[in-house]
């Protein structure tokens, strides 16, 4: 038997569920796809590849678990902040964000510790 494939130029209805395969009488089976992997649907129905990722610094953690959280102070500022053991990095669209004089900026003093068994020490 002949298979014939026709383009799909709208797919609105996003990635589809696989309980919907076979199902012809609903207008969102036309309008999707089975699997989408790396692509974004546009909302005119088409699609474009999602953008990627690049390794801009290797963490200073070499133990424990670092997180990372996004910062946005307006639409044009937004960083990347990387939090680990004693540390906070802070990261731009451009890498990682430095002081004048070319040290990372960090929220705290060199040699301050994070965390302090005795509160009469921190408060200093």
């Amino acid at each position: 038997m002949f298979t014939q494939h026709l383009p799909k130029v709208n797919f609105t209805a996003g990635e589809l569920s696989p309980w919907l395969d076979g199902r012809a009488d609903t207008e969102s089976v036309s309008k999707g796809a089975s699997f989408l992997e790396n692509m974004l649907v546009t909302p005119f129905g088409g699609l474009k590849r999602r953008f990627g990722t690049e390794l801009v610094d290797a963490s200073c953690c070499r133990e424990g678990v670092v997180r990372l959280m996004t910062f946005s102070f307006s639409a044009g500022d937004q960083l990347m902040m990387e939090f680990s053991r004693g540390l906070i990095r802070y990261f731009n669209d451009s890498g990682l964000v430095n002081n004048s004089d070319g040290t990372p900026v960090s929220p705290l003093p060199p040699g301050r510790p994070t965390a302090c068994s005795d509160p009469s020490a921190c408060n200093s």
